[in-house]
């Protein structure tokens, strides 16, 4: 992709031959290049924006948000079954938690419950948050918790990020658009789509005047040297609409472009969640358990083998742990939801600098009347080289958060990932113990009643 500058100044050129040799086409409106960071602002699908793309996008995440949200119910229900779930505490632990629980604004009760795990998640920037959810995913990652625990954590936090996208696309699209988002009005998408159908009519009547009056001007230079100065004006005229606008529609591409993809790695996150949240591993437990009973004659032999190999079943979950940690704090504070709304709000300074101070800069310089002397190309040199900072500064953060929040999808990824494989490894070892607590019951198996043997 070829890269233009529309932003450079050169007083070796005549004002008529800048102008001549600054007419902008479509093409020349993408934000990023190609190989910065794929898809962010493009012609990839532009002509589509301002005739419902928008509004869809917006609604997919609705959508998304509403699914979640029933995930997480449904989850609960499942795990707190007939009464209300909860976390063992250490007797050592009990003063530690209902202090922590106090912070957070939770009962006092020396107890954990999956509501407690929810707040402190949503809360993991304080010490109170941090020390619960430890302790309580000390025990749903180990030997003794579940694939459901340890999603559930994902499926909350992934509520927490839609959440947060909700409010980020509120300015990214708003601003542009020039709206207000409030889902609290049941005809918050009809507006939307008529804010986008404005946003389109009014585009296409800034490219159509701004087409004419290049025209003209290309008219007058070639076969009308009379009128010149006035097809200058009508140039000149439209110009910084045409860049606003350009800029208008980089942005919302950028949003929606990133929102897209965003919404599919999360949808593929929450049917993974779905999918994979009650997996059963082993569940011909005879299948497994033959193979060691054929190899004892008595029961102390079986018991033994039972005990090694749940050990070493228990060193591998250990070990897996240790893996899947790096990669969970790496996605909780590295790419912390605090982090990505700091971006955010830094880059949506840079979006409004841009548009309001970046681009009338530009659009006087790009017309600069010929008149100049060596100080006055000094200074407007300076102008010229702040004006491209101020661009280079707007792509880079706006890279930034792109791969931010992206990232964030790619590391719970692999964190769901790292859990299926190590829980593999935990129901083996549930398998085991289960099988040694009905060998203490009902002494040793035989091969003939083994597929019943742990009922």
């Amino acid at each position: 992709m070829t890269e233009t500058n529309s932003l450079e100044y050169r007083p070796d050129l005549g004002r008529d031959e800048r102008l001549r040799t600054n007419w902008q086409t479509e093409e020349e409106t993408e934000l990023l290049a190609e190989d910065d960071v794929v898809l962010l602002a493009g012609p990839a699908a532009p002509a589509e924006i301002g005739t419902g793309l928008v509004t869809a996008t917006v609604e997919d995440l609705k959508g998304l948000q509403q699914q979640v949200k029933s995930l997480i119910a449904q989850m609960q229900k499942d795990l707190n079954g007939s009464g209300i779930f909860t976390f063992p505490i250490a007797e050592n632990l009990t003063d530690a938690v209902v202090s922590a629980k106090q912070d957070l604004g939770l009962t006092d009760e020396a107890r954990l419950t999956l509501e407690d795990y929810i707040t402190a998640l949503k809360q993991l920037g304080t010490n109170a948050g941090q020390f619960l959810v430890g302790l309580i995913e000390k025990q749903s990652e180990d030997v003794a918790g579940s694939m459901q625990l340890e999603l559930f954590a994902d499926a909350v936090e992934i509520g927490e990020e839609l959440a947060f996208l909700d409010a980020y696309i509120a300015k990214g699209l708003g601003s542009p658009l020039g709206m207000a988002f409030d889902y609290t009005d049941e005809n918050w998408k009809a507006k939307l789509m008529a804010a986008e159908t404005d946003w389109k009519t009014a585009r296409d009547k800034v490219v159509k005047t701004t087409h004419e009056a290049e025209s003209g001007f290309r008219e007058a230079m070639l076969f009308q040297p009379e009128s010149l100065s006035a097809a200058r004006a009508g140039v000149y005229q439209t110009a910084e609409s045409r860049l606003k606008s350009d800029n208008s529609l980089n942005q919302l591409t950028d949003v929606t472009t990133l929102l897209a993809h965003k919404l599919t790695a999360v949808a593929s996150e929450v049917g993974l969640i779905t999918q994979e949240q009650k997996r059963s591993v082993y569940p011909k437990a005879g299948d497994i358990l033959k193979p060691l009973l054929q190899g004892t004659d008595n029961e102390n032999a079986w018991n033994k083998s039972l005990t090694n190999f749940s050990l070493m079943l228990k060193l591998a979950v250990d070990k897996k742990n240790k893996a899947k940690a790096q990669t969970k704090n790496t996605l909780r504070y590295t790419y912390a939801l605090a982090n990505q709304e700091k971006v955010a709000g830094e880059l949506a300074v840079y979006n409004e600098t841009y548009q309001n101070v970046t681009l009338a800069a530009t659009h006087v310089l790009n017309y600069y009347d010929d008149r100049h002397d060596t100080a006055m190309d000094t200074l407007l040199n300076q102008v010229a080289e702040g004006l491209l900072e101020s661009e280079q500064q707007k792509k880079s953060k706006t890279k930034e958060f792109y791969l931010t929040t992206l990232g964030a999808s790619s590391l719970r990824d692999q964190k769901i990932q790292m859990a299926l494989a190590k829980d593999d490894a935990r129901q083996g070892y549930q398998l085991l113990e289960a099988a040694k607590r009905a060998t203490a019951e009902k002494g040793m198996p035989s091969l003939d009643n083994l597929d019943v043997f742990l009922t």
